[in-house]
């Protein structure tokens, strides 16, 4: 094959897998969609669906997914919990009986426990499992197991506490590593996205807690105002955000939206809406 292009990306090391073969080649008969491919590279498994392909008179392309196809489409309806329960025992109500790929691996979350609900209907496994550990305040890691035949034999799902000064998170702190352009850095592709750009944020908390009690007034080194929330106000807006990306659609010009914590303290929830619009009120830089 040839114009191979293994991607990996941070949230649960999940992966695509582009390449291209010539029409002719004895093995085009097996690009074809819905078949798997296999192999190992730096000492990584890694098992994909083939989800696409193009082919003209020469060349077979194909683009194939991590993970299982069950894990990507599978719809599952709205949940509301009834009691406090673990990240485990969530697993045990969202994934599929039977013939589940998913075993539980590490779980620094395993002490806590958090009543939640989702409203959405019919999300997928994969973005339900995504929200579940953005609730509990941390990352998800899938890691792929073969079996002696090249199939998959489980997918080994670990819990980590979210990055913090604190917590590592995903991932190793590799200081002993320099990146260099041209050393062992090829290319540099930067991305930059806003369509999950919010300005402002409406925390909600248990029983429809809110933050009005709480006074958020936080500014820059020069003492410019970055995030504010006067009390009496249930909402945290990112008052330079919103001066970059102004709305058109309301009075004020911020891009709000509704945030649901599982908490009963209005300080928590308070701390917790701030960090989340922090995460949103900015561009989405990837590098690769």
């Amino acid at each position: 094959y040839f114009d191979g292009n293994l991607h990996r990306f941070l949230q649960g090391t999940a992966a695509f897998f582009r390449c291209s073969i010539l029409q002719n080649s004895e093995l085009s008969q097996y690009f074809v969609v819905g078949n798997k491919i296999s192999f190992f590279y730096n000492a990584t498994a890694f098992h994909f669906d083939i989800t696409d392909m193009v082919k003209d008179e020469e060349i077979v392309t194909i683009q194939a997914d991590s993970l299982t196809l069950e894990l990507r489409n599978e719809q599952i309806p709205a949940y509301k919990a009834t009691k406090a329960m673990s990240f485990e025992e969530y697993l045990k109500v969202f994934l599929f009986t039977g013939d589940n790929p998913l075993v539980m691996g590490i779980n620094e979350v395993s002490n806590k426990k958090l009543q939640l609900e989702w409203e959405a209907e019919n999300s997928n496994i994969m973005s339900r499992l995504f929200s579940l550990a953005t609730k509990f305040d941390a990352e998800i890691e899938f890691v792929t197991r073969l079996n002696q035949h090249w199939g998959l034999l489980d997918i080994v799902l670990n819990v980590f506490v979210a990055n913090s000064d604190k917590y590592q998170g995903i991932g190793n702190n590799r200081q002993d590593i320099i990146l260099e352009l041209g050393n062992n850095v090829e290319t540099i592709e930067i991305h930059e996205n806003i369509d999950d750009l919010k300005t402002a944020i409406k925390p909600i908390g248990k029983d429809g807690l809110l933050i009005t009690n709480v006074v958020i007034d936080e500014k820059d080194a020069d003492g410019n105002r970055l995030f504010y929330s006067p009390k009496g106000d249930a909402h945290i807006r990112a008052v330079q955000a919103k001066n970059q990306f102004i709305s058109r659609v309301n009075g004020e010009g911020y891009i709000s939206y509704p945030w649901e914590y599982d908490t009963e303290n209005e300080n928590v929830l308070a701390g917790q809406g701030l960090a989340e619009l922090k995460k949103r009120a900015k561009v989405t830089l990837t590098v690769t």
